[in-house]
């Protein structure tokens, strides 16, 4: 690869995974963030509104960060999980209300 990868290239990239039930990113969301890309490794943290997010949703988000991350298979991807804080959760849930696909909200 003849370009330097850097975390804002690999944030541009991830702006375009959707959220499967949100009209919303997961960048956007504060659900995906780079956290550093160095040593030819490439750390995201995946941070959930709450614990128990269903797997299924938790794969369709995974699937689709890999996707967009399949030009730098040279790379290792590291992806650690974690839970958001209070302000981040309200933040996530504010755009889940404004941004909802359709239905009831799941968090309501």
């Amino acid at each position: 690869m003849s370009e330097k990868l850097t975390p804002e290239k690999v944030t541009a990239l991830l702006e375009e995974v959707m959220h499967p039930e949100i009209n919303a990113s997961l960048v956007e969301l504060g659900i995906i963030r780079v956290d550093k890309v160095e040593n030819g490794q490439i750390d995201l943290i995946m941070k959930l509104p709450f614990a128990g997010v269903p797997q299924s949703i938790r794969d369709i988000m995974l699937n689709g960060i890999a996707e967009k991350l399949i030009p730098f298979e040279d790379y290792k991807i590291n992806v650690f999980l974690t839970v958001m804080n209070e302000e981040e959760r309200q933040r996530f849930v504010q755009l889940e209300h404004e941004k909802w696909k359709g239905g009831e909200s799941a968090c309501q």
